[in-house]
């Protein structure tokens, strides 16, 4: 018996020790590859406001020829000085983007970001930049082959072999003229789901937009979801929101009542509803994260 007891206790410490060297090789390894490390992931609450320290984020306009096709080029970056990581949150923006990461300058993944009511977050590492383009309603099923219904509210990796890895290879100058050869002569997205985005954006009633395009409202509900992957009232929920952070973060309105206001919120109450279902967090705590960013400049929406 006694052997037996002495043969199980050494039994249970081997696989102890195996159980130890396993978790050190895995701590070992994503200290020595950061890449490694899952970058997407939904949070809620404290996790949405673990940043405390600078970092950069800012959009640049596309040229003439991409303007159909492209709101606005992105990029954010964590400078090799910053913390191991951070948990960053995307603030919804009713668009489907084309982004790629680079770790310490090398590409290491390609993702399509369906457009979101509710706030996604990335987990990034130190000396990360994320560089995208966010695209304009219809664009993606035009210049990707994919409908935005399949990826909404989702972030998808791309295989290595899709064309956007050569592209990105030489980061936003690489897509840019990737996504230039590929327009060719191919007709812009849906002329009417552009001037309903637009007329949505300057903040027209849906019914309103669908009358004066000659649809009924189920019409458009039904060509704008297929477009975009969210209702007409979603996304110009989204839009509204994303537009008073906008105005928040660059100055340009003085407190969130104010920001509230010249996005078209009823009241200061109806943005802050708004804000806690989008990102599970008050509008106070979702400022005080967006004060962590070195905003550069921001595109407002187009009409606005």
């Amino acid at each position: 018996m006694v052997v037996a007891g002495t043969a199980s206790s050494a039994a249970a410490m081997t696989v102890m020790a195996r159980l130890r060297c396993l978790i050190v090789i895995i701590f070992l390894l994503r200290r020595q590859y950061p890449c490694l490390t899952p970058r997407i992931g939904r949070h809620y609450a404290a996790d949405l406001i673990k940043s405390d320290m600078p970092v950069r984020y800012e959009e640049f306009s596309p040229d003439p020829l991409l303007a159909p096709f492209v709101e606005a080029f992105w990029q954010f970056s964590l400078d090799p000085s910053d913390p191991d990581r951070i948990v960053h949150t995307i603030v919804p923006d009713g668009s489907v983007s084309l982004a790629a990461s680079f770790w310490s300058g090398r590409l290491v993944g390609v993702e399509l970001v369906g457009a979101a009511e509710i706030a996604q977050t990335v987990q990034l590492v130190q000396g990360m930049t994320v560089v995208g383009a966010r695209l304009r309603p219809g664009a993606s099923l035009t210049l990707i082959g994919i409908a935005p219904l399949q990826i909404a509210g989702t972030m998808q990796s791309l295989p290595q072999s899709h064309w956007a890895f050569a592209a990105f290879e030489r980061g936003l100058e690489g897509l840019t003229a990737a996504l230039e050869a590929r327009i060719g002569d191919l007709s812009p997205p849906d002329a009417v789901i552009a001037a309903a985005a637009e007329a949505m954006d300057a903040g027209r009633p849906v019914a309103a937009v669908a009358a004066a395009l000659g649809l009924s409202p189920r019409q458009l509900q039904r060509r704008f979801l297929a477009a975009t992957g969210l209702a007409p009232k979603a996304w110009q929920r989204v839009r509204r929101q994303r537009f008073a952070w906008i105005n928040h973060v660059t100055g340009d309105a003085t407190n969130l009542t104010q920001a509230a206001y010249s996005a078209g919120f009823a009241d200061s109450a109806h943005f802050s509803r708004e804000t806690r279902r989008s990102f599970h967090l008050s509008a106070g705590e979702v400022a005080a994260y967006l004060a962590t960013i070195d905003h550069g400049p921001l595109q407002t929406p187009s009409g606005r």
